[in-house]
């Protein structure tokens, strides 16, 4: 398949470890956490709750699904797509959220 942004990442780590298989692996572990704190503030945006969204993203880092990915270095696609796909949510509700405020703070300027 073609994946031009793992083949990518994996060029560019050859570059400058080599062919260090444990550092594939290891950045793979390194990616995981920063998925999970994606997807934890896409939550914090939905349930408004810190508690429910810690919890979820907990679960979410601990869940036997993402073993595969996190522990070979082909499931590095995965790790990447989750980056993009929870960053993409991120922007979006940044913007909808911006607007909705400014859209608050607009009425209520004109309302007094």
């Amino acid at each position: 398949s073609f994946r031009p942004l793992t083949i990518l990442c994996f060029k560019l780590q050859r570059l400058v470890v080599g062919l260090d298989l444990f550092s594939f692996h290891a950045f793979n572990v390194a990616l995981h956490p920063l998925v999970t704190y994606l997807f934890h503030k896409v939550l914090l945006n939905v349930l408004r709750s810190e508690s429910r969204a810690r919890l979820a993203a907990l679960l979410f880092a601990l869940h036997a699904v993402h073993v595969e990915c996190v522990a070979n270095t082909v499931g590095r696609a995965e790790l990447l797509s989750g980056i993009g796909y929870f960053a993409a949510i991120l922007v979006y509700q940044r913007l909808v959220l911006g607007q909705r405020q400014s859209r608050a703070t607009h009425d209520s300027q004109h309302s007094a």
